[in-house]
């Protein structure tokens, strides 16, 4: 995947986060905490108790997964447009400039 594929995928994820997944993460984490402590204290046999708090618990786990997965793909672009537009720094420089850079390990 090119600089520019990078970029624009960073924007479409952002874009998809602030309007779609946030709100939505939210909802689940909201929910899915309130179903935890709803079992916490209504559900009297233990080992009942113990597999709705894990299956919850996991179900947490993922939504923290894909949003950590979105966050990802936005900080990769970032870093694609700080890339590029170093790139395109060093190639407005003077030969001397990019041999000098070059010397310096940049």
């Amino acid at each position: 995947m090119n600089t520019s594929e990078r970029i624009a995928r960073a924007h479409r994820a952002q874009a998809a986060l602030d309007e779609f997944l946030t709100p939505l993460f939210a909802e689940m984490r909201e929910e899915y905490a309130r179903r935890i402590a709803e079992v916490a204290t209504t559900e009297l046999h233990p080992t009942n108790r113990a597999d709705k708090i894990t299956a919850l618990s996991l179900a947490l786990k993922v939504v923290n997964t894909l949003e950590s997965g979105m966050t990802e793909v936005i900080r990769d672009g970032e870093l694609a447009r700080r890339d590029k537009i170093r790139a395109d720094e060093i190639e407005r420089m003077s030969d001397a400039q990019q041999r000098l850079l070059k010397v310096a390990g940049y």
